[in-house]
């Protein structure tokens, strides 16, 4: 009996395609010239009753396609939460791809960058500015004392809500409008290193995330 737990299939075209599939691989087995670049119905093709080899490797079995799957005897199903599962990792894999793709094309530091993506190599990161025609990253730009309590009042705000901290910055990012880079970002918030402008108040030190030692390449 069947698993309970997996979705059945009953579109009759899968059936069809699935039932051509195992009628190649009988035929071609047949002929001693299996092809390994076939879907693998079965795993041992030899295992399928004498019956059913005969008439799938019959070279009229594709007449008889539509009266098997009357006969119900293709009965596909799925697992649905493996499938989800699957899925689920494929678009965590899209959305740190297009989170990565923000932070290169938008001139943040390798450091920074390696501290919030765990496994990427410099090198990666290159071949991703040169693919992006990303402007090199540049040393974070001096700011007056108004400018960083401003920033740290967006942030404060963005503390608040459900995001990943890439998000935050990427949101950081977008309400500044542009006028500052992540690098600079990154700096005034996670390393209180960023210079101040000229008689301006002294740095505020931002809390840090991940203690990284900030450099700007």
């Amino acid at each position: 009996m069947m698993d309970e737990h997996l979705t059945p299939i009953s579109a009759s075209n899968v059936q069809r395609v699935a039932l051509l599939e195992l009628i190649a691989r009988t035929r071609a087995d047949n002929a001693g010239d299996p092809d390994p670049m076939r879907i693998q119905l079965w795993d041992d093709i030899r295992a399928l009753p004498p019956s059913v080899r005969s008439v799938l490797s019959d070279q009229r079995a594709e007449q008889l396609i539509p009266r098997l799957i009357a006969s119900n005897a293709m009965r596909l199903r799925f697992e649905m939460n493996t499938l989800a599962h699957a899925c689920e990792q494929i678009e965590r894999q899209w959305w740190e791809e297009a989170l990565l793709h923000y932070f290169v094309g938008s001139q943040a530091s390798t450091t920074m960058i390696q501290a919030l993506f765990k496994g990427v190599t410099r090198s990666r990161i290159e071949h991703m500015r040169r693919d992006l025609n990303a402007p090199p990253p540049t040393k974070p730009c001096a700011l007056s004392g108004d400018e960083a309590t401003r920033i740290f009042d967006i942030w404060s705000d963005l503390l608040g809500a459900s995001l990943d901290l890439r998000e935050r910055y990427v949101e950081l990012h977008q309400r500044c409008a542009g006028r500052y880079t992540l690098a600079t970002l990154f700096a005034v918030l996670n390393l209180g290193e960023v210079p101040r402008a000229p008689n301006r108040a002294r740095d505020r030190t931002g809390p840090r995330h991940d203690g990284a030692n900030h450099t700007s390449d």
